[in-house]
């Protein structure tokens, strides 16, 4: 765990997370704190999944939610949801998963997997942050959901599961698709087994037209190669044959 800050960037988080004015807020709220966990802590924050409370855990700042249950249970680490033993404990206590459900909740599918955002766009789901708007599928349709964690769960083996078509998912065994049978992990997947893909997402556009996104000299360029004009040579360079001089000195 040690080596995870050796960074000039974690060390300065280092100190600011030990330091007496931090330590004095959290005994205040937590006779009961720990200096190797308040340091265990910390090593869950310098990484990309702790990004959205990193900057308040090194100050003693504690989240609590207005629940007693929740907030006695997420007391050890200030409010925040660090580790993936905490977040399948949670989902067990307080969301009604078994165990087993809740393990897999967890995991994930691989880091370049591609995210439809609520405008078309896609990013890789490694690059996803808190905030982002994304297509989710609830069951009967395709709708928006802001993103409110993310988390990065190592090192996995993943599979490739190959369709008919060629459409491949890549994902972890135990990561849950939609078939016939309702939803299943990739393990159990056979070859009678059917994906469901959405027949339609919503594209990215720019909401510009075609004339606005070229100006009047590339739309010319264009409608004069598409009419009368070549590429070629061993430098790929453009020809134009036209009898109108005009047109020939407006193409040079």
């Amino acid at each position: 765990m040690i080596f995870q800050w050796e960074s000039q960037s974690a060390t300065a988080y280092l100190k600011q997370l030990f330091s007496d004015e931090t330590i004095a807020k959290i005994k205040a709220v937590n006779s009961d704190f720990s200096y190797m966990n308040l340091l265990s802590i910390g090593n869950g924050a310098i990484r990309p999944a702790g990004e959205s409370y990193r900057d308040k855990l090194a100050n003693g700042e504690y989240k609590l939610y207005g629940n007693a249950a929740l907030d006695e249970f997420m007391k050890p680490t200030l409010g925040y949801m660090v580790y993936q033993e905490q977040i399948i404990e949670f989902l067990n206590k307080f969301c009604g998963f078994t165990m087993g459900e809740a393990d897999v909740v967890r995991r994930c599918v691989d880091e370049n997997t591609l995210i439809t955002l609520d405008n078309g766009e896609q990013k890789r789901i490694c690059d996803i942050k808190i905030g982002d708007t994304v297509q989710t599928f609830d069951n009967t349709r395709i709708t928006n959901n802001n993103v409110t964690n993310v988390f990065d769960n190592g090192y996995s083996d993943v599979y490739d599961v190959i369709c008919e078509n060629q459409y491949t998912i890549r994902a972890t065994k135990s990561h849950k698709v939609l078939t016939q049978r309702g939803y299943v992990t990739v393990g159990e997947l056979t070859d009678d087994d059917y994906l469901f893909t959405p027949i339609k997402l919503k594209q990215y556009c720019d909401g510009k037209l075609s004339n606005q996104r070229l100006s009047q000299s590339d739309m010319f360029l264009i409608g004069m190669l598409l009419g009368d004009g070549t590429i070629g040579g061993n430098d790929y360079s453009l020809h134009f044959t036209n009898s109108d001089l005009d047109l020939i000195d407006t193409f040079k």
